[in-house]
């Protein structure tokens, strides 16, 4: 999961994910990494791959 708001620095990274993250489920929030909205969605990612296991 990544922000979409809040981090310059690491664009590149954010683009090479896109690029290749075939294997892995990425999620991009328009969000803060500190929005409560991005805490939610983040927790109950979390608490969806714990029931699953």
């Amino acid at each position: 999961m990544i922000t979409l708001k809040g981090v310059s620095a690491i664009d590149q990274l954010f683009d090479g994910l896109r690029a290749t993250h075939s294997s892995v489920e990425l999620i991009e929030l328009d969000r803060q990494i500190n929005d409560v909205e991005f805490a939610e969605v983040a927790a109950g990612k979390l608490l969806a791959l714990l029931r699953q296991e």
